[in-house]
């Protein structure tokens, strides 16, 4: 499976194979240092294609914004889901700090869960979130984030 996005090199700039019982995929030019240079949404596109076709059936996705890092963590018997806004023109080396970073959202996130969970929470606002619960799918809204938030639950 190659990506379509190329230079004119005639080369893939990605390709993915078959290796043992799992895959392994090579991007074959500097990630890095091309999104440093355009900070653009089509490497961010690439980048979120190419993670996709390698994780076929990921326990978290969220729609809604390009600019949100998540992390799973567990505490206990929850898991906390952190939802970093990455918005800003961090990339730029003429810019020494940010005045504000602008809000995103609202996010869908769904999340494959092995039971209906009795809460969620929004932390640190311990606000309650609504959710809905099908065949392993757990989905929710989150309507804005600011700048880091938690999702808890139990």
């Amino acid at each position: 499976i190659t990506n379509d996005l190329r230079y004119r090199t005639g080369i893939p700039s990605s390709v993915i194979m078959e290796y043992g019982k799992g895959k392994i995929g090579l991007i074959t030019f500097n990630l890095g240092k091309n999104y440093f240079k355009w900070n653009h949404f089509v490497i961010r596109d690439f980048l979120s294609d190419m993670v996709n076709r390698l994780w076929e059936d990921p326990i978290i996705q969220a729609d809604g914004s390009h600019l949100v890092h998540i992390t799973l963590n567990t505490q206990g018997d929850r898991l906390l889901i952190n939802l970093i806004n990455t918005s800003g023109n961090h990339a730029n080396p003429d810019i020494l700090g940010l005045d504000e970073i602008p809000s995103v959202g609202p996010l869908n996130v769904s999340v494959r869960y092995k039971k209906k969970p009795a809460s969620l929470r929004l932390q640190p606002s311990n606000k309650k979130i609504t959710f809905n619960y099908e065949n392993g799918i757990l989905t929710f809204k989150i309507p804005e984030l600011e700048l880091y938030s938690i999702v808890e639950i139990r």
